[in-house]
């Protein structure tokens, strides 16, 4: 691992694809006291780009951030109301003008709800194209369990996120939060800001001992492991907070971040490790205890999908335990219009 300093401004490119990605991305930088756009400040230098098929989420303040999914004359669009087939022509002939006037950075996090009918195609289509071209990718997506069809996005969502993995023979790293009973919206989009600004603390290019080289090995774990690409969960947690790994699950990848002085040594057995000693800068400006680390763990979704999926099976159960009587009409004279008189 090298000792040196990388360079002083990397660039984090954060992509906020549809509504609900939108709404995070605008409440973070509306927040008094975050970095943006402030490489000496300790972070990588933020860059953001908003994508939607609709107006309906943005504000005027946007301007050219803000990229509009549009369609065409005959088929013009104007959300896709939960459903993920009904825009995702048009979105994959749009990501690569999105990427050409929206350059990538360094580090690329696409952050996307996954029960969505717009968020949750547009960002694992950019994240595709993103790897097919050779770019470092971080997502964050926000799974729901509020209704069934969002649980089924969110189980094709994951399910596009494997397949990405395979056809690009890359490993598809993601934080994944969930809004349901225990966990509500306003908190997992807290949780999203969060973990977007302590990305850019790790990829800020000013931590010692932390080089892009040890970044693109997190990121490409095949290549200083066994293990195989894959969708991989991402997950992040600093001292005094144990690493949860369940059964089937591995670390395959780890990132530490300490205070001068401190032991960067993890607590639990990896495929790989690097540490960095985190900017004084930065250091003022986290509040999160360190060590903290970043994990890459295999087998993440396993579980995920298989707990989606038995929702599924009990929302069927209660169509065939309760089915649904309609108003018989049989003996009932209508009129062409179907007015009963």
């Amino acid at each position: 691992m090298s000792t040196a300093v990388i360079k002083k401004s990397n660039v984090l490119h954060a992509f906020f694809c549809g509504g609900a990605a939108l709404n995070v991305g605008m409440s973070l930088f509306q927040q008094k006291g975050l970095p943006k756009n402030e490489a000496d400040e300790g972070f990588a230098d933020i860059k953001t780009t908003y994508i939607d098929t609709s107006k309906s989420n943005i504000k005027s303040y946007i301007g050219e951030d803000f990229y509009l999914i549009e369609g065409t004359s005959d088929a013009p669009i104007d959300g896709s109301g939960k459903v993920r087939a009904t825009n995702y022509r048009a979105v994959s002939q749009a990501v690569p003008s999105i990427l050409h006037k929206h350059k990538p950075g360094d580090l690329n996090v696409v952050i996307h709800s996954s029960g969505g009918g717009s968020g949750a195609v547009i960002g694992p289509v950019l994240v595709s194209e993103l790897l097919a071209q050779g770019k470092d990718v971080i997502v964050i997506q926000i799974g729901s369990t509020a209704c069934e069809q969002e649980i089924r996005n969110t189980i094709s969502t994951i399910q596009s996120y494997q397949g990405i993995s395979e056809k690009r023979g890359k490993a598809v790293v993601s934080i994944y939060l969930e809004n349901n009973k225990e966990t509500p919206m306003i908190e997992n989009d807290s949780r999203a800001r969060v973990n977007t600004l302590l990305l850019a603390a790790v990829w800020s290019g000013r931590n010692q001992g932390l080089d892009s080289q040890d970044l693109d090995h997190f990121l490409n774990y095949d290549k200083v492991s066994k293990f195989a690409p894959a969708l991989t969960g991402l997950s992040i947690y600093s001292v005094g907070v144990e690493a949860e790994i369940a059964k089937g699950q591995a670390v395959s990848s780890m990132i530490t971040l300490v205070r001068e002085g401190e032991d960067p040594t993890p607590d639990l057995l990896v495929g790989y490790h690097s540490f960095g000693t985190i900017s004084d800068l930065a250091s003022k400006a986290v509040k999160v205890p360190t060590p903290f680390h970043l994990m890459t763990v295999q087998g993440y979704f396993t579980g995920i999908v298989s707990r989606l999926q038995e929702k599924l099976s009990e929302a069927e159960e209660q169509y065939r335990v309760n089915p649904v009587h309609g108003l018989n009409m049989a003996s009932v004279k209508t009129q062409d219009d179907g007015m009963v008189l």
